[in-house]
């Protein structure tokens, strides 16, 4: 996988993922995301390009980082699929699959060719640690969601675990 960090943890992000001319249109959207950019200090905050071979299986893992992982699937091939939470999905191009990082997640290939996603991974809505740099406007237009109770710090999220 190729990673790329927006935090300036990796000399200023915009590494060899995004010098891809096919790839530079998305990391200029992701660094102006607030989720993902210096603002969001959480665990890995970036993208990277994945790719999934006939045959590969990735075992059930979870992170234990307050953060959501997005998998834009740019070519979602039969036979490549994830399970988050006990729930099975399949990447669709041009589709995005989000799910909370900290959730049991594996993936497995019983395909014929290879599948490739762009993997983000940003910030929680409900860290508040992150949410405190965020200008009010932004804050205005993007409240705590109700799920989140009262939210919490990062990492972990007080709270976070006991209302999900």
């Amino acid at each position: 996988m190729l990673h790329v960090r927006f935090d300036g943890h990796s000399g200023g992000g915009f590494a060899e993922l995004c010098a891809l001319p096919a790839l530079q249109p998305s990391c200029d959207i992701l660094a102006q995301r607030p989720e993902i950019d210096g603002n969001c200090s959480t665990y890995l905050a970036g993208a990277a390009l994945a790719r999934l071979l006939p045959g590969d299986e990735i075992k059930p893992h979870f992170d234990s980082h307050c953060r959501l992982s997005a998998h834009l699937g740019l070519r979602a091939v039969e036979g490549a699929s994830m399970m988050v939470g006990g729930k099975i999905s399949s990447w669709q191009e041009g589709r995005t699959l989000v799910f909370d990082d900290t959730y049991v997640h594996s993936v497995r290939h019983h395909g014929v060719a290879p599948r490739y996603v762009l993997v983000s991974w940003f910030c929680h809505p409900c860290d508040l640690t992150w949410r405190k740099k965020l200008p009010s406007e932004w804050l205005e237009m993007n409240p705590l969601p109700k799920w989140c109770g009262e939210g919490g710090g990062h990492p972990p999220v007080e709270g976070y675990g006991e209302r999900l």
